[in-house]
């Protein structure tokens, strides 16, 4: 039978979060806003993967990333940026990927969590950037997950030294065939979500999604394609500005303030 969309009950917004930044916290914003009754689960990876080295796995590409910042300090900057903003009860930080050790594999997690949480197909939302849709072929296990996991995607554009917005969600759409091409999956229908599309803060489409192939699992699965106006921050000029200069007044406009207060006496 094909599966029905129904909106998460929970997602998880994965990344290294080297260090956070006020881009992250929008999106975490926009979940909290849109999602009201889903649990929002931030994600810090524990050891990346880099998914920019085209045909490798995520465990061939670990070894092409590595933190700035440790485990836990990543832990406190996002404590603190979430401690500076306006959100529900039902966002927290999760120390998963620390238990779980090594490199952080996507569908490692996904598989604890639905074991813990007793989740089916399609209750679990991984949250992911437009540029890591045009390169999710080279995770692991990339197939498993379009089956039992909804991928909520968020557009961004290019990185640039200063926040930005992106609208284009015709592109965001294009770049979803693309990836699900590598995949031998195909986009089957996209509707609007009637219940969530209204939000002053941003709406999103939902696409319908199955595989060309047979395969075990026949489900009709979804992606959520996010539609707005999202701050398009880099960590890596964060990075860059502390480098050269710790108080750097720039960083302001890319961090909450705990977390520049806490960065600028590192």
């Amino acid at each position: 039978m094909p599966r029905l969309f129904q909106l998460p009950k929970m997602l998880v917004y994965g990344g290294s979060f080297d260090p956070c930044h006020l881009g992250h916290m929008k999106i975490v914003s926009v979940l909290d806003q849109l999602f009201t009754d889903s649990r929002i689960v931030i994600m810090p990876s524990f050891q990346s993967s880099s998914y920019i080295t085209n045909g490798l796995t995520e465990n061939q590409q670990a070894t092409f990333k590595q933190h700035q910042f440790s485990f836990n300090t990543r832990v406190t900057l996002l404590q603190l940026s979430l401690r500076d903003q306006v959100l529900s009860d039902r966002v927290a930080v999760s120390h998963l990927e620390q238990r779980l050790g090594g490199v952080s594999i996507t569908w490692h997690t996904v598989e604890r969590l639905r074991h813990m949480y007793g989740l089916g197909a399609g209750e679990l939302s991984w949250v992911i950037g437009q540029d890591q849709l045009l390169h999710f072929h080279t995770w692991d296990y990339p197939e498993d997950l379009l089956e039992w996991v909804t991928l909520c995607v968020y557009p961004r554009g290019q990185q640039t030294g200063a926040p930005s917005v992106d609208n284009g969600q015709s592109v965001l759409l294009t770049d979803l065939k693309s990836c699900l091409d590598n995949l031998n999956f195909e986009v089957t229908g996209i509707h609007r979500d009637k219940h969530h599309g209204d939000s002053q803060t941003m709406g999103f489409d939902v696409a319908e999604i199955a595989s060309r192939v047979s395969r075990p699992k026949k489900n009709l699965s979804h992606v959520i394609l996010m539609e707005g106006q999202l701050m398009n921050i880099s960590s890596t000029v964060i990075r860059e500005l502390l480098a050269s200069n710790p108080r750097h007044p720039d960083m302001r406009n890319y961090v909450t303030q705990s977390v520049y207060d806490f960065l600028k006496n590192i």
